[in-house]
């Protein structure tokens, strides 16, 4: 059970640090929400930062995230040793995009 329970952290985690880096790329680095991003411990995106990112995102931003994050992910889950469980990792990349998506 630990095993498998690792295993979504560690997918988790990987992920949200990812959504950061790629989201921090697409912004003015003098922006306001460059500090709250990085004040997250690693590893973790909650709410607030979440309803931070979705404000600021245009659709156009929106949909180059998607993109760099979709690429990640399948390159990720295409490597011979993942042991990331697929349909979670995905499943979870979608709520987190409905989430950036807001009312778009």
């Amino acid at each position: 059970m630990y095993n498998d329970e690792h295993k979504y952290t560690a997918c988790m985690q990987a992920m949200n640090e990812q959504f950061k880096s790629a989201f921090l790329k697409l912004i003015q680095q003098n922006h306001e929400a460059v500090k709250s991003i990085q004040a997250e411990p690693y590893g973790h995106l909650t709410p607030p930062t979440l309803d931070i990112m979705s404000r600021i995102l245009t659709p156009a931003m929106l949909l180059r995230l998607k993109d760099n994050i979709n690429d990640w992910l399948n390159e990720e889950l295409n490597y011979l040793e993942c042991e990331w469980d697929h349909h979670y990792a995905k499943s979870q990349k979608e709520r987190i995009f409905r989430r950036l998506s807001g009312n778009r």
